[in-house]
């Protein structure tokens, strides 16, 4: 897995990074989510809990998908500023919030 930043652009009213990446996939399935959410952690030396992935999707005909991502300074930004959906669907949801609905 490879992982590419084509577009980042800082957004300090809300406190985080917004990027447009590409992750090239060649002679392996397509990554999961938390691997690129990893990946962009690392890439921008930021802790994996504060890395959001908004949408993926493949590039048809080549192993390859783009997608857009947001990165946050503080953990409490990210609860106050995203929605819930793509909380759950990058495992970033509180445990008390999860039960309570």
């Amino acid at each position: 897995m490879d992982l590419k930043v084509i577009n980042q652009i800082e957004n300090p009213l809300l406190e985080r990074f917004e990027l447009i990446f590409s992750v090239s996939h060649a002679g392996e399935k397509p990554p999961r989510r938390d691997h690129v959410r990893e990946a962009i952690a690392k890439e921008l030396n930021a802790k994996k809990g504060l890395v959001v992935v908004d949408r993926m999707s493949s590039v048809f005909g080549i192993p390859e998908l783009k997608g857009v991502a947001r990165v946050y300074k503080t953990a409490e930004r990210l609860q106050e500023m995203e929605r819930r959906h793509l909380l759950r669907k990058n495992s970033l949801l509180k445990a008390e919030e999860k039960e309570g609905k």
